[in-house]
Formats: structure tokens, C-alpha cells, sequence
């Protein structure tokens, strides 16, 4: 289980979440945690939601690996282009597609019990499906 926790937390995060890389940008574009005493969190910060990524890339290694697994391995580097809801959304029907759906998926309750990592996939969406046709 928890090796099935941690993979789950892994794809939820976003590489500036994985790790301090040396190419972090100084204004980091991702979320910042905040936490309660409790330890669950409640609120995410977003920097630069305006600024425009056109391939920059990021190096990065999950944090969460023990250090003899990272050990000798390249960083990961994963080229981003960040737009905001809007300019995702607007590229879809400009390319003619007609939206049918848009979800944001979260962890429910039960699965944050099994693996608390996700808790803060609860505050703020992760991820975004949008389904369309053309």
C-alpha cells in the first residue's frame, strides 16, 4: 500500500513539487502548501498564473525516492508550456472542438485515509479533463 501511496503522490505532483532543481525559476510557477497544525492542508498559493512558459526546462528528481534509489540517476527534464484555464480551453474550440465535459478529479476521503499525501489534491485540482468532440 505503500508503495501504491506514493506513486499516487507522485503523479499528482508537479515537478517544482519533486524537487529543488538547480533551473528552478527564483518566482516558482506551482503550488505552495499550507498546512494547519492538523497537517491537512487548506489553502495553495499559485504564483505567476499570467506568465507564459514556452519550453523552458525543468530538471528534476522525485524527493520523496530514498537517496540509493536517486543515486546515480540523470534528472528527469521535462520541457513546460504554461497557459492559463482560459488559453487551454480557447485553443480546444479554436481547433474546432466542441466541449462536452470538464472535470477536476480529487481523492476522495477514503482513498486520503489509505494514503494522506494526497490530502492536499483536495484543496485545489491537480489535474484537468476536458473531453471533446470534432
Amino acid at each position: 500500500m505503500e508503495v501504491e501511496c506514493e506513486l499516487l503522490r507522485a503523479s499528482l505532483l508537479s515537478p517544482f513539487d519533486a524537487q529543488n532543481s538547480p533551473n528552478r525559476p527564483t518566482t516558482a510557477i506551482g503550488p505552495e502548501r499550507t498546512a494547519c497544525s492538523s497537517h491537512r492542508t487548506y489553502a495553495i498559493e499559485v504564483g505567476d498564473y499570467f506568465r507564459h512558459l514556452d519550453g523552458d526546462v525543468t530538471r528534476w528528481l522525485f524527493k520523496a525516492a530514498p537517496a540509493e534509489a536517486k543515486a546515480g540517476l540523470p534528472l528527469f527534464q521535462t520541457p513546460r508550456f504554461t497557459r492559463t484555464m482560459s488559453d487551454w480551453l480557447n485553443m480546444l474550440i479554436d481547433a474546432g472542438f466542441r466541449l462536452d465535459r470538464v472535470n477536476e478529479p480529487r481523492p476522495s476521503d477514503a482513498t486520503v485515509r489509505d494514503c494522506p499525501a494526497v490530502q492536499d489534491a483536495q484543496v485545489v485540482a491537480c489535474f484537468l479533463h476536458v473531453r471533446g468532440r470534432k
